[in-house]
């Protein structure tokens, strides 16, 4: 990851965040796997008050954030991860996801090849997601939003 996209990342952070928020809550119940991933991803960001972003998402129903331009493909791509890491994804959850993926304009070939990642990541998690599968996860996305659409993902 450049300095450059890192910190840009890093400073839109909360509309990276607050949509991975409500895909912990789009189910209305949040496994510890969840939450391990999501505090995996707030470490990155170098958000330190992920409780209260979590427990104030039960009161707030605003609009979620809207990533970077750049980085919408790897933040669906997190959400995915994050729905998938408790070894299943709910009926709500999806509807979020499809959701964000429209609104977030991820091309449907490339949704479902970052669906087909993010699960194969999720499923290796085993419950117990790390940041080396979550850096995995960023590079891999960002990989196949800039590769050429024929390009294959073998997972």
């Amino acid at each position: 990851m450049k300095q450059d996209s890192a910190r840009s990342f890093s400073s839109a952070r909360y509309d990276v965040l607050d949509p991975l928020v409500a895909v912990l809550w789009a189910d209305r119940s949040m496994s510890a796997a969840q939450v391990r991933a999501l505090d995996t991803i707030a470490k990155l960001l170098g958000v330190e008050n992920l409780a209260s972003r979590i427990v104030s998402r039960v009161s707030k129903r605003s609009a979620h954030g809207i990533p970077p331009l750049g980085w919408r493909p790897a933040v669906y791509a997190m959400a995915v991860w994050v729905a998938a890491v408790d070894g299943r994804i709910e009926r709500r959850e999806a509807a979020l996801l499809s959701r964000f993926a429209q609104l977030w304009q991820v091309a449907p070939d490339l949704q479902v090849r970052l669906n087909r990642l993010a699960s194969s990541l999720a499923s290796v998690a085993k419950g117990r997601p790390t940041e080396s599968q979550l850096l995995a996860l960023v590079r891999a996305s960002l990989h196949l939003a800039n590769a050429p659409e024929d390009a294959e993902f073998a997972a």
